[in-house]
């Protein structure tokens, strides 16, 4: 994000909160910048696609699992 303009990174808390106070003030211009390249840059599409290879890594996995004869992973659903 640093590097194609649509972000910024810093790790002293009083230089974060200096970097955003001049965004919502003096520089309101660069961070309305920053925005419209962020959004530019964004595939909200990709989430299906990490998810989809996450779910093939863990299949990879359970056949590796199962061809070396342990037991099996037990995966539990996250609680709603």
């Amino acid at each position: 994000m640093v590097d194609n303009g649509a972000g910024a990174f810093e790790t002293d808390p009083a230089k974060i909160a200096d970097l955003v106070a001049s965004w919502l003030g003096p520089q309101r211009a660069a961070f309305d910048a920053m925005a419209a390249k962020a959004k530019a840059l964004g595939r909200p599409e990709a989430v299906y696609k990490i998810v989809h290879d996450l779910a093939g890594m863990v299949e990879e996995y359970r056949s590796a699992v199962a061809a070396a004869g342990r037991p099996q992973l037990q995966l539990k659903p996250l609680a709603a």
